[in-house]
């Protein structure tokens, strides 16, 4: 069974990986993180299985231990600050917040 670990798992994009896996019958087991719980139901598919862990990315201690007890075998990562708006409004803000968290799994992920 593979092992997908994915960030921003409450956001838009997530659900229909999902669906995208079930459909394509992949035996999948799935931690999905975010910020906050995700609106949709996650034990609705036959081939995927999914459980999720409330994080913020920008905590490097959870992201390391995540990794480490999860042992993903893909990271799908979604999370950031997606907002166009946002970011012109406040560059630095989305700047710092999106290589943070990025930075977070790419230094633990690669070992």
């Amino acid at each position: 069974m593979e092992k997908y670990l994915i960030t921003g798992f409450s956001g838009f994009v997530a659900k229909h990986f999902l669906e995208c896996l079930d459909v394509q019958n992949v035996t999948a087991y799935v931690l999905g993180v975010d910020m906050n719980p995700p609106e949709f139901n996650m034990h609705q598919y036959q081939h995927v299985r999914c459980s999720f862990e409330q994080t913020n990315l920008l905590n490097k201690d959870q992201v390391d231990n995540i990794i480490y007890q999860f042992q993903p075998d893909y990271i799908l990562h979604l999370a950031s600050f997606s907002s166009v708006a946002f970011s012109w409004k406040n560059p630095v803000a989305s700047f710092a917040n999106n290589t943070n968290i990025f930075l977070n799994l790419l230094d633990k992920s690669g070992e």
